[in-house]
């Protein structure tokens, strides 16, 4: 795909986006790892959208306890 179909499609699909912080990253309190450092990395998931996966306490957990290790990320 050209950049500039890549670049038309966005347009049509740009408009239709609702909350677009959802996808931004840097949320508050979030960690950077680097990632080529770490050789263990986990995804969290929630099955909801992001307003409400992200306030969950058990996730937050989860994200913390394997953040606070050296060897692991969770993202």
């Amino acid at each position: 795909m050209t950049p500039e179909q890549i670049e038309r499609r966005l347009e049509r699909l740009l408009p239709t986006v609702a909350k677009p912080g959802r996808y931004t990253g840097g949320e508050l309190n979030s960690l950077v790892k680097d990632w080529d450092q770490i050789g263990t990395r986990v995804c969290l998931a929630f099955p909801d959208v992001y307003d409400i996966g992200t306030p969950n306490l058990g996730l937050a957990i989860l994200y913390d306890l394997i953040n606070q290790r050296p060897d692991l990320l969770a993202e």
